[in-house]
């Protein structure tokens, strides 16, 4: 199981979704972590934010989904709690700032960076609706 966070920022009504680049093979991705025992799903996602991607904000109570994803190997699939966060701000360092990329991109440009069907299909119903 995971726990998986779509960044989105919001200036002057238009939204960027903040995208990460996994450790290994360097295929953009969103913040994702493992669940923790003494910690809520929504508190581990807002921690794979800032640690992954140097976001702090608030996450959002209504958006929850619960998608198969693939490994960033791509060999596995993943049970995995998405999570969205209204990012409030975005540090100039993070702990994994040395290990990660992070880019913004608009909601349409998802499909350019994003492989997993399931995820991006979850986050365009989100801007959709």
């Amino acid at each position: 199981k995971r726990i998986a966070v779509v960044p989105v920022i919001t200036k002057s009504n238009k939204h960027k979704v903040c995208l990460v680049t996994s450790r290994c093979k360097r295929k953009w991705i969103v913040p994702t972590g493992k669940p923790e025992k003494r910690l809520s799903n929504r508190k581990v996602a807002a921690i794979e934010a800032f640690e992954e991607a140097g976001l702090l904000g608030k996450i959002d109570k209504k958006f929850c989904k619960i998608i198969d994803i693939a490994s960033p190997s791509g060999r596995k699939s993943r049970k995995t709690t998405l999570y969205l966060i209204r990012v409030e701000k975005q540090l100039k360092s993070w702990p994994e700032k040395k290990q990660r990329r992070r880019i913004l991109v608009n909601p349409g440009q998802l499909d350019k960076y994003l492989s997993d069907k399931k995820l991006k299909k979850a986050i365009h119903a989100h801007f959709i609706n």
